[in-house]
C-alpha cells in the first residue's frame, strides 16, 4: 500500500504568468498564438502586443487590481487582451457571450468593472442598458476604442503605438520582458 504521509513532495507550481515569462524569452521567434485559419503571432509579437496595452491601460487610467470585463467569442485577440490584463495586473472578469443583454450588464455591474472589452456586435445590445461603472469599451474584434468619457483616453489609445516607441527607441526586446517579480513567492 502506499501511504501519501510517507512521501514529502518538494516540487512547486510555477504561476502562469511566470511560465508565460520563460516562454517568451525562450521562444519569442515561435508561434504563440494563433485562430483558425488566421494571423499568427509569435511569442515576441504577443509580448510587444502585451506591452503597448500596457502602455495604454497606464495612459487611460487604469490602475493595477482595477477589474475589467471581457465578454467577447473565443478568440487569439482575447488570449492577448487576457494576458495583457493579469500580466498588468489588473483583474480580468471573462464573461460567456452568450448571456442576454440584461444578463450581461448585470454581470458587468456586479463584477465593478471600470473597463470592457467586447466583441462590438455585443456592444451595439448592450449600450443601450445601463452601465454606470464602465468608463471605456475596447472591441475585442477589430482592436479600436468603442466608447470613452475621458479625452485622454482617447488621446491614449490613438497614441499609444508612438508611446510604445518612445519608451523602446532601439526597439522593443521580447527576452528582457518582467511580469511580477514578486511571481518568485506566489504558487500555481
Amino acid at each position: 500500500r502506499l501511504y501519501l504521509h510517507d512521501y514529502t513532495i518538494h516540487t512547486k507550481m510555477e504561476h502562469f504568468l511566470k511560465k508565460l515569462q520563460k516562454q517568451i524569452h525562450l521562444r519569442h521567434d515561435k508561434p504563440a498564438l494563433c485562430d483558425y485559419q488566421g494571423r499568427q503571432r509569435t511569442y515576441g509579437e504577443l509580448a510587444a502586443e502585451i506591452e503597448q496595452y500596457h502602455i495604454f491601460f497606464r495612459s487611460a487610467g487604469i490602475k493595477e487590481g482595477d477589474k475589467v470585463a471581457i465578454v467577447a467569442r473565443n478568440s487569439a485577440r482575447w488570449g492577448v487582451f487576457f494576458l495583457s490584463l493579469n500580466t498588468y495586473g489588473a483583474v480580468a472578469v471573462p464573461i460567456l457571450p452568450n448571456f442576454t443583454p440584461e444578463g450581461t450588464a448585470q454581470l458587468v455591474n456586479h463584477s465593478d468593472s471600470i473597463c470592457l472589452i467586447i466583441d462590438n456586435d455585443l456592444w451595439k445590445s448592450l449600450r443601450k442598458i445601463g452601465l454606470p461603472n464602465i468608463h471605456i469599451v475596447l472591441d475585442a474584434v477589430e482592436e479600436r476604442l468603442l466608447y470613452y468619457e475621458d479625452e485622454t483616453v482617447k488621446s491614449a489609445w490613438e497614441n499609444r503605438g508612438n508611446l510604445f516607441s518612445e519608451k523602446y527607441p532601439d526597439g522593443f526586446n521580447p527576452t528582457a520582458v518582467i511580469y511580477h517579480e514578486k511571481m518568485d513567492s506566489v504558487g500555481i
